[in-house]
């Protein structure tokens, strides 16, 4: 019960993130080609920024922890594991909780998982090994 309640408020959570935060975008045909050429621009500039952001993940294999850091002023990311078989193990909304953070993975299976961490101005993902 209680994890079904958590899994309603996560997916709750992420209906209320911005499109932007998954890539994705929202066509308004109502702009100016003069406007789309200003947003393409600016999203260009955010694309810059975003692979400018410095994410490091370890240790990598991982046995019982592992931690991820990024710079300061990421206020709220989406921290999201998945197994080589497309399930998902870990789904997080993390607030502003600091610019180190530990993920417990002692009761992980060995394998290969993807982290993905996303927030309004970076996204990255990065493969993972248990031991």
């Amino acid at each position: 019960m209680k994890q079904r309640l958590f899994q309603a408020i996560v997916y709750i959570s992420l209906c209320m993130l911005p499109a932007a935060v998954f890539g994705q975008s929202v066509a308004d045909t109502s702009e100016t080609p003069a406007a789309i050429e200003s947003s393409v621009a600016t999203k260009n500039v955010a694309v810059k920024q975003a692979e400018q952001v410095v994410v490091r993940i370890y240790p990598n294999p991982a046995v019982d922890k592992v931690t991820y850091t990024f710079p300061a002023g990421i206020q709220k990311h989406l921290l999201q594991v998945t197994d080589m078989g497309g399930r998902t193990i870990l789904n997080l909304i993390v607030g502003n909780i600091g610019t180190q953070n530990t993920i417990n993975t002692s009761s992980w299976r060995s394998g290969v998982y993807f982290v993905s961490i996303n927030s309004s101005t970076f996204s990255k993902t990065f493969k993972l090994m248990k031991q």
